[in-house]
């Protein structure tokens, strides 16, 4: 039923691309201008979005390190997957602009060796070959985790798996680590280091 469902609408979506093509052969020429105009105003408005989420995050991250409760960690997961779908329109700005896609990789770097910032479990923790900064474990060292530390330790060793800032260490540092192989169970994941005394 599913296999059919899926054939009605490929067929109706084809046939309605179909009978728009000669009026997309007929459109006026494309204004240059009107374009770029269009493309910073939408630049503009995904990357407000996502500032503004961002601040809401950084608030409910806070509140959770000063209050770790189940549910202040749940608020901070509530603002870590509000803001991740602003932030993930912005993807497409990456294409094509060398400004956005060169400090895309300290907000979104992925797939990442969790072990560089904090404790996993090492019997099904799975890195990147190689990786003498896999089990760093920045949080259970003497160092002052600051902005510093972090910036040093982001693709430390020339590894792109060692990534200490942007939404994904703070997913790490919000779910736990990720046991979970397959999507039915992602997601599932219990608090970690923030939330330590819920347990």
């Amino acid at each position: 039923m599913k296999q059919r469902l899926n054939q009605i609408v490929s067929s109706i979506l084809l046939g309605g691309m179909l009978c728009s093509a000669p009026l997309l052969a007929n459109a006026e020429t494309v204004n240059a201008k009107a374009v770029m105009e269009q493309y910073v105003n939408l630049a503009s408005a995904n990357f407000s979005d996502t500032l503004a989420a961002a601040k809401v995050l950084q608030e409910k991250v806070d509140a959770f390190i000063a209050n770790p409760t189940a549910d202040t960690q749940q608020a901070a997961k509530d603002a870590w997957l509000a803001a991740r779908k602003p932030y993930s329109q912005t993807e497409a700005f990456r294409f094509g602009n060398p400004n956005v896609d060169e400090w895309e990789g300290q907000v979104n770097a992925w797939p990442l060796d969790e072990g560089l910032i904090d404790y996993v479990k090492t019997d099904t923790y799975d890195h990147e070959e190689g990786n003498k900064f896999a089990t760093a474990n920045i949080i259970a060292g003497t160092d002052k985790i600051d902005a510093e530390l972090l910036k040093a330790s982001q693709e430390k060793g020339g590894s792109e798996a060692n990534v200490a800032t942007g939404y994904h260490a703070i997913e790490f540092l919000l779910w736990g680590q990720d046991f979970n192989a397959t999507p039915k169970d992602s997601g599932t994941r219990g608090s970690l280091s923030l939330g330590q005394s819920l347990e």
